[in-house]
């Protein structure tokens, strides 16, 4: 088997005995079902193919053949080895026969292709939040019948189960006794990993290859897509894409910003450096890579992400999941007391479809207004100068007060946002019907924004 291309022959196969443990170089695993196969560049024949070769060749890409069924098509040549070879170029490739839903080629094409019917980029939405999951990648060795080698990792614990250190090791088939079934698949033994004085390595019988797994906004399905590619530089540089926007975000990757997606995948020309086996030299080549960019504004997104924006969030989905807390408090505007809205408060509330297990605790509520109330100075003022007629509020209005301070960065917001929510200039002059009818707006907008 070509060692160049056995990875992505694997994903485009299905091979169950890989494809169930993918796994990256840091050691996790996961396992996910499939989509379609998107390639980053093209094969074509080698120059030593026949005019017969090229002929089939072009009628097989004509009729939207995947390049695995290519590839079987037109044989080996007299050394035994593949008639195509990769080539770099400026666009993506994908066809009917790379999809589980052939259409789906089609229609990606459709959504995301230019002009010239060429796809070179298109959004894509993460499932997960762990870069490694996103990008699993391994080295690998292929021989005539399959897999022979992979490298994987080995976690190693202290005493207390905290992971001190890790080490690579070199996986590999182990042969069935005769006669003997194997459950569960083949086994697996093990050897060390070190690619400097590896013979597979340094014969480059043993590679590197990574995938890339996204859904693309447009494209029904629950399956990943997938992206394979043996560029360690596209590799490094997602990969750091991740955790850059995974810090501005608090860890996260998945979902969308806005209802949009926050990244892009395309295709961008850049001069790489890589050393001659030969003279033992650094070279520069140029090459087109496989990037993840952001398609949002980066910094609308830190802001969405300050905590008190978070908090505001936390307090619409508190006020989504137990409206009884928030809104059927039996207590008017005229009557409350800063004794009945804190034992109101306190109480706990067992969730519908909860079986009694399901309990929002004081904590919940409590947690999210303190620190709402704490994250904007300018408010905090408003609320000190009002602390002394606190009493008269109703807990409706008393729990949008506290949800706008999250949302809000001065007294001038927090008091445009209650005019365009109630038609009002103070918290004072809500009744408890009017504070829960605004709550729900609030509710609405948050969720539709988170």
């Amino acid at each position: 088997m070509d060692n160049t291309n056995g990875f992505i022959r694997e994903i485009e196969r299905a091979d169950s005995t890989v494809l169930a443990e993918l796994t990256t170089l840091l050691g996790p695993k996961f396992k996910f079902p499939k989509a379609g196969v998107i390639r980053s560049g093209i094969m074509v024949p080698k120059s030593t193919c026949s005019a017969e070769d090229i002929k089939l060749y072009d009628s097989l890409v004509a009729e939207g053949r995947s390049w695995d069924e290519i590839e079987a098509k037109l044989g080996v040549d007299k050394d035994r080895k593949t008639k195509l070879i990769p080539k770099n170029v400026d666009y993506f490739s994908v066809f009917p026969g790379d999809c589980v839903n052939k259409e789906n080629a089609k229609k990606l094409h459709s959504l995301y292709g230019d002009k010239d019917g060429k796809l070179r980029s298109f959004p894509v939405v993460f499932p997960i939040n762990e870069w490694w999951n996103i990008l699993p990648h391994s080295l690998r060795c292929y021989g005539n019948s399959g897999l022979k080698y992979k490298s994987d990792f080995r976690l190693v614990k202290d005493r207390n189960g905290e992971v001190v250190d890790a080490s690579r090791v070199c996986a590999f088939p182990v042969d069935a006794v005769p006669g003997k079934k194997v459950f569960g698949g083949r086994s697996w033994d093990e050897r060390p990993c070190d690619p400097e004085i590896c013979s597979e390595y340094q014969a480059g019988e043993c590679t590197f290859g990574g995938v890339i797994q996204f859904y693309i906004p447009g494209v029904p399905g629950v399956g990943l897509w997938m992206l394979p590619t043996t560029s360690w530089y596209s590799l490094v540089d997602i990969k750091s894409s991740l955790e850059l926007v995974s810090r501005i975000t608090g860890n996260r990757i998945t979902g969308t910003f806005g209802g949009k997606p926050i990244f892009r995948i395309r295709k961008v020309r850049e001069e790489i450096s890589r050393i001659d086996t030969k003279t033992g030299k650094a070279i520069r080549t140029s090459q087109w890579l496989t990037k993840l960019e952001a398609d949002v504004d980066m910094t609308e997104l830190a802001a969405a992400c300050e905590p008190g924006r978070v908090i505001s969030a936390g307090l619409a989905a508190a006020n989504m999941l137990a409206p009884s807390v928030i809104h059927d408090r039996a207590i008017t505007e005229d009557k409350g007391t800063a004794e009945q809205v804190s034992s109101t408060t306190h109480q706990a509330v067992t969730l519908p479809g909860s079986n009694g297990n399901g309990i929002i605790s004081e904590s919940a509520e409590t947690t999210f207004s303190k620190a709402a109330s704490e994250s904007s100075s300018t408010v905090s003022e408003e609320q000190n100068g009002e602390k002394k007629e606190e009493k008269k509020l109703s807990s409706s209005a008393e729990f949008l007060w506290k949800s706008l301070a999250g949302v809000c960065k001065s007294k001038a917001e927090v008091k445009g946002r209650l005019r365009e929510l109630c038609g009002v200039d103070s918290f004072f002059a809500l009744t408890d019907a009017q504070a829960s009818e605004a709550l729900n707006k609030l509710t609405e907008q948050m969720l539709q924004k988170y």
